[in-house]
């Protein structure tokens, strides 16, 4: 059975060329416009539940990078590249995170695999918070 040969519709158009002349192609769709809001004021009625408070964006973010290690379980042994002194006494990482959370850290991210700061903190943990 022979294949049949197909042309390479998204190679051409990645490569900017085409085959089907452009007088030939259908007009493009141009989408509907929109609809102005009235300038009136709502009405209100004593059933209507207030409005939701709008999420204000934070103005920036602070980040913290953990890498964890392990002695007797896995413990914080790096923060943002400064060695934790006596990491071996830290408390252990599932402890650790708890603090970190009610400090307002919200994880943003984990890898693993490549020591980024000693021999062997093969785990980091990234973390965010809104600026304060």
């Amino acid at each position: 059975m022979a294949r049949k040969e197909t042309p390479d519709v998204l190679g051409e158009v990645l490569a900017g060329v085409s085959e089907t002349p452009a007088a030939t192609l259908p007009p493009a769709a141009t989408p509907p416009p929109r609809r102005q809001r009235s300038a009136r004021a709502p009405k209100e009625t004593a059933d209507k539940a207030e409005p939701a408070p709008v999420a204000v964006a934070p103005r920036g973010w602070d980040y913290l990078v953990v890498s964890f290690s392990e002695y007797r379980g896995w413990r914080p042994r790096f923060i943002n590249g400064q060695e934790v002194r006596n990491w071996m006494h830290a408390p252990l990482i599932h402890d650790y995170l708890a603090q970190l959370g009610e400090d307002g850290w919200e994880m943003a991210g984990a890898g693993g695999g490549k020591a980024m700061y000693g021999a062997s903190d093969y785990y980091q943990a990234f973390f965010k918070r809104p600026k304060r």
